[in-house]
This record gives structure tokens, sequence and C-alpha cells, in this order.
């Protein structure tokens, strides 16, 4: 594949993250499906997670791009649901559920119906703006979600995007915003390229959104195909080199195991300890299975960092054909345990 033209498009729907890559002539050459997580803890309220999106999104397309040149990638595009992100004044997820105030649900997803009452307030306004999206605008796009935030659990110094503009915005670094996003789903005025500062007022978020030259919804708006000056942050080109590193403790978050199923010989020497697993759902894929796994490495690994002292993992002496085996049996161990050193020595200063 070397001396081609490849491009990536990503698409995060309500239940997976997927990427394709796709030669200059338009032939899908790869693809990759990840699930992302939904929380439902309470009826018509609906939230996923920026972090575990972004996540997904990393995995899909390092998976797809996995045999080509970097250099040969000449772009990528992202799709997404209508969904609301929300980020605090230092650009870190905010979160939106008033029942577990979790900064990790920031976003309120698109089938998410909490903004009822808002959307009936606005459509009662009769604004002009609203002709433009059919005389009524639906409770599942944003100006009713951030009417209804205000109203709820608004503050101040927030930030917000549409899904697919934070995904760009996590890639490159930029903040702008699509012209398509902003008119279909925020109510931008494309005649006048603007926002509707007489629209926002009647409906009382003209003084929330229009500090900074509309610096929390978007002050540049710019066309579809537009290319993003610079390219890929450097954070966002690393995660293509280091595949899968950077999300590797995330992917346990909601996964415990405390692994003293028969007793504890060291360090506690306690043989009445059981064990725990706290976060099973009824998932029975090898997924699940591999989540399992990493949560147990990483409950073994905090217990061997915790001895103390000056332990290192040591490697048998192998013979040549098993030792990329070994390598890649023990690779995971020796990184959570690293890392958890690492940790500990940071908490005791």
């Amino acid at each position: 594949m070397a001396n081609r033209v490849f491009l990536v498009g990503v698409d995060v729907g309500t239940g997976s993250a997927r990427a394709a890559l796709v030669s200059g002539s338009g032939q899908v050459l790869e693809t990759y499906v990840k699930s992302i997580r939904t929380w439902n803890s309470q009826p018509n309220y609906y939230e996923q997670s920026s972090e575990d999106i972004w996540s997904a999104v990393c995995e899909c397309v390092k998976n797809v791009t996995a045999k080509i040149r970097k250099e040969d990638i000449k772009g990528i595009g992202f799709d997404a649901t209508c969904s609301l992100v929300v980020l605090d004044e230092d650009m870190q997820p905010l979160t939106v559920s008033p029942c577990s105030k979790d900064n990790q649900r920031n976003i309120i997803l698109w089938m998410d119906h909490r903004a009822e009452e808002e959307a009936r307030f606005i459509n009662a306004t009769r604004h002009k703006m609203l002709t433009y999206v059919g005389g009524s605008v639906s409770l599942e796009m944003e100006i009713p979600k951030l009417l209804w935030l205000k109203r709820h659990m608004w503050v101040k110094g927030s930030t917000f995007f549409d899904l697919p503009d934070y995904l760009t915005f996590r890639a490159t670094g930029s903040d702008v915003r699509s012209i398509c996003s902003t008119v279909c789903k925020w109510n931008y005025d494309a005649e006048s390229r603007s926002w509707c500062e007489d629209f926002l007022e009647s409906i009382g978020l003209a003084d929330e959104l229009s500090c900074n030259n509309w610096k929390s919804i978007g002050t540049r708006v710019l066309n579809p195909g537009t290319p993003i000056e610079g390219g890929l942050s450097e954070v966002a080109a690393q995660l293509a080199t280091k595949r899968g590193e950077l999300s590797l403790h995330r992917l346990t978050n909601d996964l415990h195991i405390w692994p003293d199923f028969h007793g504890n010989r060291s360090p506690l020497a306690d043989p009445n300890l059981k064990g725990m697993i706290c976060g099973l759902t009824m998932t029975k894929d090898v997924q699940n299975l591999a989540l399992l796994y990493l949560a147990l490495i990483q409950a073994l690994a905090m217990a061997a960092a915790s001895m103390g002292g000056n332990a290192t993992v040591v490697k048998p002496d192998l013979s040549e054909e098993n030792r990329d085996y070994h390598e890649r049996k023990y690779r995971v161990f020796q990184r959570m345990y690293l890392d958890q050193r690492g940790y500990e020595r940071i908490m005791k200063g």
C-alpha cells in the first residue's frame, strides 16, 4: 500500500463508534466498530461520556490504519449524533447528570428528552429563526438542552459542543464549529453567518452565551470540508503510534476485582479473605472476558506494588522461540506494576 492516498471516516452512533479506511478512489478498505456506554439512570435521561467516546474513536482509527503508513493518510472527518458535549472552563468533562454528579457523564444524548418543557417554551416564541427548522425546534436539539442546563445545573465558564465538532476539537485542538451542525441543531443564522442574539435573548440565553464573542458555543463557524489549520494536534497524532496505551487504564473504570478468592498469603497473611468482582454486566462476549482479565492483572499489580521494597519483575531465561510469547504474556502486568509503583511514589511525595 506504499505511495497511495488514504482517508479515514469516523461515525459515532448511539451505541458504537465506527471508523473506515477509504482509498483515494472511494473504496472502503478496512472498518472497525467499538461499543460505547450510555447511562439511563432515570426516565428520559440518557447520558454518555466524551472520554469514553474519544477512547473508542481512537481504538477504531488505530485498527483501520494499522497496516498503512501514517504519512499516506491525507484526511480524517467526523460524523456523530445530535448530542451535547459539556466541558468546564479548563476544557475538561463537566457533568450533565443531576442524579450522579459524575463528570464522566458529560454528554446529553440525542434521545434524551429532559428538555421537553424548554422546547415547548422556545416554540411558543414563534421567532423567525424557527422557520429554518420547520417552524419548531425538537427537544432533541441543542438549544433546548442548553436552556434546561441553565434552569437546572448551569456552571459559569462552560463550553458546549455538538458531538462531531467536539471530535474535531479533540483531534486538532481547534474549537471551530461546522455550519452543518450549528444550523441544523443550534439555530445558527446561516444567512448572516452569525448567532442570532435577538432569538437567544427571547429565550433567556443571550447573556450566558454571547460572552467573549460567543466563545462558549463557537466563535468560528466553517463550511463543510474546510481543512483545519495545522491538522492533527501533537497529542492526537501520538495516539496513532501509541496504539491502545493511553486508554488502557480507563477500560476498567467501572470494573474492579479484589483477587483474594482463597485468602491472602502476602502481604496481609489472612486466610479468611474473600474475593470480589464489582461491575459485572450481562455481557458474555470475548471483549468482556478481556476486560475481566485486565481488571485482574491491575489488581495483582496493585497488590505487588503495595509490598514495597525494590522488587522487580523477573523474567525466566527463555529460548529464542519462547521469548516473544512470554514478552507478550507479561507485558500488560509489567506495565500495570510499574505504573502503580509510580503512582504510589507520587502519593507519598
